[in-house]
């Protein structure tokens, strides 16, 4: 309803499907899943707002995630 397209990844329980996700992408979504599982939705928001790429960029703009993770990156050096 907001913005522009997104992807939505789901699954409906049939472990015979063949594989879509690589195996990096699987552990990145499931260290998402464990960090924010228990958090209400508020909470939620606020760590998604706390994180680097959304503080980084002006609002409503478009997240080249791969820069800003490069960018960040360079700054902790």
């Amino acid at each position: 309803m907001y913005g522009s397209d997104k992807w939505v990844i789901s699954y409906d329980g049939d472990e015979d499907e063949p594989e879509s996700l690589n195996n990096r992408t699987k552990q990145i979504l499931d260290l998402v899943i464990k960090k924010t599982k228990n958090m209400y939705f508020n909470e939620f928001i606020d760590y998604v707002y706390s994180t680097y790429p959304v503080q980084a960029q002006d609002r409503y703009s478009n997240l080249d995630l791969v820069t800003l993770a490069d960018e960040f990156l360079e700054n902790e050096k």
